[in-house]
């Protein structure tokens, strides 16, 4: 496990050499519980990634207890993944969540949350909608389900830039 944070710790530190004009994005997205494992019906997550050119993406989320009675329940962490578009409009996106937390005495264990998702979509341009698949899997508790996963995802316009700007006088 160490050498998987170290190996993604370079990787976050190197893309940004790698990107052209590298953006940031939000995404909220909703995950519905294929299995009832406990109290907690489904979460919410709300992100913030740095995105490149070439479709990577990294950045910090935060899922929290959307339905069900586990009201309380927080976990965050870093995401990771990959936005390919195919077609006109169309796209596919794979992520990967790992983060811990807990609360709503619903995870009296360590808490570490693990969340692979696949997702297909269509991008209306400044929107992307997706629909797919996750597997939300908490330690220390009894959630381990599938899940029906949608998302919406917007640019935020804002770009990144590294170095000196210097003033242009007309």
């Amino acid at each position: 496990m160490r050498y998987i944070l170290i190996i993604l710790t370079l990787f976050a530190l190197a893309s940004p050499a790698m990107a052209k004009r590298p953006t940031l994005a939000f995404r909220s997205g909703f995950d519905f519980f294929q299995l009832d494992q406990s109290a907690i019906k489904g979460i919410n997550g709300l992100s913030i990634f740095y995105t490149t050119n070439q479709g990577y993406y990294f950045g910090e989320s935060i899922y929290s207890a959307a339905f069900g009675a586990g009201g309380g329940f927080f976990v965050g962490g870093f995401e990771a993944g990959k936005h390919t578009p195919f077609g006109e409009n169309l796209f596919w996106d794979a992520s990967l969540f790992i983060g811990g937390g807990g609360g709503a005495s619903q995870v009296p264990g360590d808490g570490l949350m693990l969340r692979p998702q696949v997702h297909l979509g269509y991008d209306f341009g400044s929107l992307r909608i997706g629909a797919g698949m996750s597997w939300v899997s908490i330690s220390g508790s009894k959630i381990s389900t599938p899940a029906f996963t949608i998302t919406l995802t917007r640019p935020l316009n804002l770009a990144l830039y590294a170095g000196v700007f210097s003033a242009v006088n007309p």
